[in-house]
Parts: C-alpha cells; structure tokens; sequence
C-alpha cells in the first residue's frame, strides 16, 4: 500500500501548505521522504515465487481508435509515433489495442479482414515496436448487452488464421488476444471454443503469446474455471473493476443506468455516502451502497484481486490485468488515485503485468476536458499513483495557429478524431481509392438530412489570425448528382454545460460543384462564412456574430439542406489555407 500512503501523505500536506494545484513541492518533499526512509520503507512489488513473469508490467489500451464499424472509420493518424514514444517514456510498456474485428471482415462464410484494417494494424505495430513497446491484438468485437453466442466459434477460427498467417514472422513484442469478454455464454462452452481456437493459431504459429480469459466478462473467478491448455505460451487474463459502483458511478450503458450515481468515496468512511438516487432504490445499486462499507474496503479489494493470485500460483502461469479503472465524470479525483495507488500496487505486488482501461478516454489518464497532450493534460495524481514517470507539467498555452492547416489529405490529420452520425443505409468512408490525388479521398453516399462527416480537433484551436489574413477552407470534390446544397461549417465546443456549439456555415450548391463527376476545387474565405446557430437540446438561433473563431471545436461537411438519398459525393485535400 506504499503507493495509497504516498498518495494520501502528499494530499494531506498539499491541504496543509495550499497548494492544491502547485504539487511539483510536494512532490519533491515526498519522493525525498520515500526514499530517505523517513515515514515508511520501500516494500518490493517482485511476484511471488513460482508465477512465471511477462517481460512488461505496466501498459494501456488504446480505446476508440480501432474500435470502430468499418475499417475505413479507423483514423490511423490518431496516435503517431509521438504518442507511443510519449507513453513509453511515461514508464508504459505495453499497449493492448482494442479492435472491433469482426465487423471489419466480408462476413459469413469467409469472414476475409479488409486489407485496409491490416495497413493500419500493420502501422500500430510498427508504432509500437519503434517505440519499443508490446502491443497486443484485442478481438474487441463486443456489445456489453448482447451475449457471446457458441456460433461466434466460426468467425473466430476464420479471423485468427488470418491475423496469425499475417503477424506470424513479426517480432515477439506481438500479441494475440482470442475475445474480450466472453459472456451470456457457458463457462464450459467458452473454455472449450477457446481451446479449440488457440488450436487454430497453433497450426499456424506456433511463436507468439496468446492472452486468454473466462466467461463472465473475464471475471477473475473464471479463471479457475479454465481447463490446463496443452500450451506453454499463454498470458490469462482478468479485467478488474471491483468494487463495481464506485468504478461505474455515472455510467450509462448499465443494467440499470448508473447516470444519477455521483460521489461514491473510496475508500469508504473517506467522505460521506450520497443518496440513493430516487430512480435506483427498487434496484441492486441501493444494497450495494447500504454494504459498501464492508464490501468496498480496500482489504475487500486486494481479496478479490488475491482470486487471480490464487489461480495463478496453482497453475503456475503468468496472469494480466487486461483492463482496470474508474470512469472519470461522478468520481472524484482523489478517490480515483487512491484506488488505483492501491490497486496498481497489489496488481504488481501479485506479479501481475496491468493494462488501464483507457488511456486517452474516459476512464483515462488525463484532466477531464483539458486535452490529451502528456507535457500539459495529464491527471498527475492518476499517473502518480500508478507509479509512472509523469513529466512536470507546463502551463497550456493557446495560440493563434497560422496557416496552412491540413484536415485530411490522405488521412485525417495527425490527432484529429473522427465524429461523424450515419443513420439508416448512409455511408460514410474515409479511405476511397478514388481520389484527387495522392492514395484516398473521402466518401459520403445515401445519407439522412443532418447526417455529417466530423473532425475533432485534439483542443479547441484560435483560427482568429487566420481569419485575419484571408485564410480559406479549400477542398477537391465530385459528384454526378444535381440540384444539390450542403454546408461546410465549423463549430465552438460543446464540452460544459455552458459552452453553447455555435456554427459558422458555408453552402455549396451546383454552381460551386457541376455534377459531371469531375474534381472541382472548392474555394470559402472563412471570412465569407456566416454564423447559424447551434444545437443543444433545441435550437437557439444567432444573436448576432455569436461564433468564436478562437475556440474552434471541429470541421464538419453536413446534408443541411436536404437529404443525399441516392447520392454520392467524394472529397480529397481538406485544407484551411491561402
């Protein structure tokens, strides 16, 4: 628990000289404490006697980045070499890469992976390996509230010949991840289906490690359960978020909605309990509060944890904690480090190698709406706790960006994420061979009115200077379809509750854009544009220059005007500059 007494010392004296946010003194004053001996010794974190050991311990998963319908939503600039060279440097070793796979094959009965799901794969692995980082290739193909069917045995033969045939002759720091989270599903027909498939990736390679789990969400009581595998080269894995309505509070996607859950202290007793709230007292979330300060004690923590220690020690096989952590918007921020001081510290003390669960999202490492950037952005008390090399801190600073600005040539620009809405049949691809130039364009067909293609800047950027010296949005597009009007705009943040997401708009229509299915340089002043309104909730009209050039959220292309049933539009080249 060195890590929880250290988190708890420094916020006591943090408190005692005010200085909530400037930590990098206490810092100092309790690292020199740490290592002088003076409050308390340093205890080993090396596992016990007999657990074989993965050559990395602590490490991430990168979420939303390929979990994603179609590969061709996969933005592969999102995290470049600088992000895996930044995670390393933080002390992280290991990245587990959640992909949503099956979906990103032909379908039955072939289930062929699209080739453009390998060149990005075959990217991150190269980003990895560069970085000198293992990465493991997580089959995230996963809906929490629909179960795991036996006939998902199939498709798991058919997807992992491939990636084996593929990955087989790749360095060791490569590996394989059957299925996260198996549930709905018999313990026994899992262990057996998962048998028969690490049979599979055995008959085509035979070099590289396979991360295997039980039923029940990769419960840790699983474990157990699992038959002894004929094969020397298996990591077990167990995802960990004991106790659950402390690391859920506030999650929508439970059964029921933990949405009105907020405040939920660990450890119990270190602030008051909240309420039940009035929507969850006929549910499990009202005993789970009533027992809460029995059953989410650290001690109760560390026991259940000590359930895949257990396992581990009998079989003699090495375990990872594949995925860990606390949503971020009803937990408070100490409580969050300090349970993961306490976890991350038993996990290792277990001999355990670890994976957080996220690392850029929202169970993640980084202040809640300050961006992602590891020099400025990071929840020093989350990477502290974690035992981390968090870098100091500088003050973030926004300045005017000046030109040109790339959104997407071949590829959305580097961190710039991809929000895009598709109802019904619409589609919207961001990697079509048919392009202007250079190797993909952007296609959108079929779409609902007010379906759009977004692109999420990493933090709100200052286009004012741009605006000043005549700066455009340029853009190549085509499209045989006639009489048509769409707008490109951009939009302020919509993050708090009082952001208000003003749009400043510019149409295109036919005489911008022939349809006679050739390119056409499209060319808008952005001093040309004009505000709109915004969306939150309702509709709130402009009042009058309402848009704020220096906090730019994001860049969309939107059928505003009508539907594009029956219509197909490319663009290539998306660029804000002279």
């Amino acid at each position: 628990m060195v890590r929880l007494m250290l988190y708890s010392l420094r916020t006591a004296f943090q408190e005692v000289v005010m200085m909530h946010r400037f930590s990098g003194l206490s810092r100092l004053f309790f690292f020199f404490c740490a290592f002088s001996g003076l409050f308390f010794s340093h205890e080993p974190v090396a596992a016990e006697d007999g657990i074989p050991q993965m050559p990395f311990t602590k490490g991430v998963n990168l979420s939303s980045w390929f979990e994603v319908s179609s590969a061709g939503q996969i933005l592969v600039n999102r995290h470049g070499p600088e992000d895996f060279a930044a995670l390393k440097a933080l002390g992280i070793e290991v990245v587990r890469l959640p992909i949503n796979l099956h979906p990103m094959t032909s379908g039955a009965p072939d289930f062929t992976i699209d080739p453009l799901l390998f060149e990005f794969l075959d990217s991150a692995i190269d980003r990895a390996e560069a970085a000198g980082l293992y990465i493991i290739i997580d089959n995230h193909t996963f809906n929490p509230s629909i179960p795991t069917e036996p006939a998902v045995e199939e498709t798991l033969h058919k997807v992992w010949t491939q990636i084996a045939l593929r990955y087989r002759d790749r360095s060791d720091r490569v590996l394989y991840e059957i299925l996260n989270e198996p549930h709905g599903i018999s313990p026994k027909k899992w262990a057996a289906i998962q048998g028969r498939v690490i049979e599979t990736i055995r008959a085509v390679d035979e070099r590289h490690w396979i991360v295997v789990g039980g039923a029940n969400f990769n419960s840790y009581h699983e474990l157990d359960r699992l038959p002894k595998y004929a094969d020397d080269k298996l990591l077990y894995t167990f995802h960990f978020y004991d106790p659950f309505i402390f690391t859920h509070q506030g999650a929508s996607w439970t059964d029921p909605p933990l949405t009105p859950l907020a405040a939920v202290p660990f450890p119990p007793g270190v602030s008051p309990m909240p309420k039940v709230p009035q929507e969850l007292r006929s549910t499990w979330v009202a005993g789970s509060l009533k027992n809460y300060s029995r059953d989410g004690s650290p001690e109760q923590v560390t026991k259940a944890i000590d359930i895949a220690w257990k396992f581990a020690k009998k079989r003699k096989v090495p375990v990872f904690c594949g995925e860990f952590g606390v949503y971020v918007p009803n937990s408070l921020q100490g409580d969050r480090a300090r349970w993961y001081a306490l976890v991350g510290e038993h996990l290792e003390k277990r001999g355990f190698s670890w994976a957080l669960w996220d690392s850029f999202g929202s169970f993640g490492m980084f202040t809640p709406g300050a961006g992602t950037r590891f020099e400025s952005d990071l929840d020093t008390d989350v990477t502290d706790a974690l035992g981390l090399n968090t870098p100091v801190q500088v003050s973030r600073t926004s300045k005017p960006l000046s030109g040109p600005v790339v959104l997407f040539d071949d590829y959305p620009a580097d961190r710039i994420r991809y929000s895009g809405y598709v109802s019904t049949d619409g589609i919207i691809s961001l990697y079509e061979r048919d392009r202007a130039r250079g190797t993909y364009a952007i296609r959108m067909a079929n779409l609902d009115r007010y379906n759009h293609l977004g692109l999420i800047f990493p933090a709100p950027q200052d286009m004012t200077a741009l605006v000043r010296d005549g700066y455009a949005v340029t853009l190549y597009a085509r499209t045989t379809a006639k009489d048509v009007r769409f707008d490109i705009r951009f939009v302020n943040p919509d993050a708090g509750p009082d952001d208000m997401p003003w749009r400043i708009s510019a149409t295109i229509d036919s005489t911008m854009l022939p349809p006679d299915g050739e390119w056409h340089r499209i060319r808008i002043p952005l001093s040309a544009m004009y505000t709109t309104g915004a969306w939150k909730d309702a509709w709130f009209p402009d009042a009058g220059n309402s848009f704020d050039w220096s906090r730019v959220a994001r860049f969309e292309i939107v059928p505003e005007h009508h539907d594009f049933h029956g219509m197909e539009f490319l663009f290539d080249d998306i660029v804000i500059g002279k």
